[in-house]
């Protein structure tokens, strides 16, 4: 009888342990493209003017960000990154995803998912490029790099003709 016992609680541990696996419950963690607290972030203008962002501390669900002279906010859910209560990117993550933000006149969508993007910070794949398109103005292009955050943004505007101009970009990250 203990035999038994021992044979039905090993079958059933087994069988609760490997359930999951077969199951469609458990889903792969989705990869994050907040930026990394335990950095410091220099970014550069396209007209050479430099600046920092360094995490400030975490409040209603976002992540803070400042430096002398502004701040920013992130918050990632299972539906996007939010910045400062706007979608910037979608989740899941798929090429040729849109979305809208009717308080921006903006229209969203993932061009690429696996850009390979150099910066003087280095090179960063499986990199996520979104274009929002700004009604009346332009464009500009975000590109995400996993556990980075934006790592190079870009204008393509009606008042240069629409030749792409770095809005910004990053130039160096190190450890905190």
């Amino acid at each position: 009888m203990k035999n038994l016992f021992k044979i039905i609680l090993a079958f059933g541990f087994v069988f609760c342990t490997t359930l999951p696996l077969f199951s469609g419950t458990v889903k792969a963690k989705q990869t994050s493209y907040l930026m990394n607290t335990k950095y410091i972030y220099n970014y550069q203008y396209g007209n050479g003017i430099k600046f920092y962002l360094e995490f400030w501390k975490k409040e209603d669900g976002y992540y803070k960000w400042s430096n002398r002279d502004f701040g920013t906010a992130y918050k990632e859910t299972k539906t996007g990154l939010y910045q400062e209560g706007t979608k910037i990117l979608a989740y899941p993550i798929k090429s040729g995803k849109r979305w809208s933000e009717p308080s921006s006149n903006s229209t969203y969508t993932i061009k690429s998912t696996n850009r390979t993007i150099k910066t003087s910070a280095g090179t960063f794949t499986k990199v996520v490029e979104v274009r929002e398109t700004v009604k009346g103005f332009g464009f500009h292009t975000s590109y995400f790099a996993p556990g980075k955050g934006v790592i190079l943004s870009t204008t393509n505007a009606d008042y240069n003709d629409f030749d792409t101009e770095i809005h910004y970009k990053l130039i160096k990250i190190k450890k905190k």
